[in-house]
This record gives structure tokens, sequence and C-alpha cells, in this order.
């Protein structure tokens, strides 16, 4: 008898966010365009896109790991230095965002979700 197994596909950074994605790749500017997502707002930046444009994941503490994401991907986005990587990149950070969100918020099964 054959097992059946559930295999569930990993979501892409443009499946998660987006209206981030298509910013990033169509170039950012200044203008008002831009201005309804903003990557120092816990609720507009891209893990608040991820999280349904919300902010609960830090006001509720529901993800420390989303906040901690956040957080440097807002640094990293800005050119402020990141003492922990400063040799790592803004698309490293998102990668790294994306594998997180897959494992915990998606598949539920990474070892290190809070």
């Amino acid at each position: 008898m054959s097992e059946l197994v559930q295999v569930k596909k990993l979501l892409t950074f443009e499946e998660i966010c987006p209206r981030w994605a298509a910013k990033l790749k169509h170039g950012i500017t200044d203008d008002h365009v831009d201005s309804p997502l903003i990557m120092s707002s816990h609720r507009l930046c891209i893990v608040g896109e991820a999280n349904g444009f919300s902010d609960d994941y830090v006001r509720r503490s529901l993800c420390i790991d989303c906040d901690m994401h956040s957080m440097r991907l807002y640094k990293r986005y800005g050119g402020y230095s990141i003492d922990e990587d400063p040799h790592g990149t803004f698309e490293q950070d998102i990668f790294d965002f994306v594998k997180h969100f897959n494992e915990c918020h998606v598949t539920l099964t990474g070892p290190d979700c809070r």
C-alpha cells in the first residue's frame, strides 16, 4: 500500500509580498507613488505586507523573528551598518525572510518558530 505524501509548495517573495516585489523590481522612488509602502513602518514594510499589512507581529510579539527580519531589512535598505553581517546584501536578507516565512508561517515545521 502506498503512502500518500502531501507536498507543500514554498511561496516566493512575489507571492508573499506582491506589492513590495513589484516596487523593488520597477525601482524605488521617493515620490507619492511609493508612499503606500514605507520600509520604516512595521505595518507597511516587507514583513508587514507578509503579515497582511498588520503590525500585530510586533505589537503582540506574535513572531520575534519577523520583528528581527523587519529591523534588519530596514537597516539594510537604509544603508545602515549591520554589525552581525556587514557583508550581507538586501537580496540575501529578503531570501532569509522568505525562508523563515515559509518554515514558520506556511509549513509550521521550522525548528525555531516562535
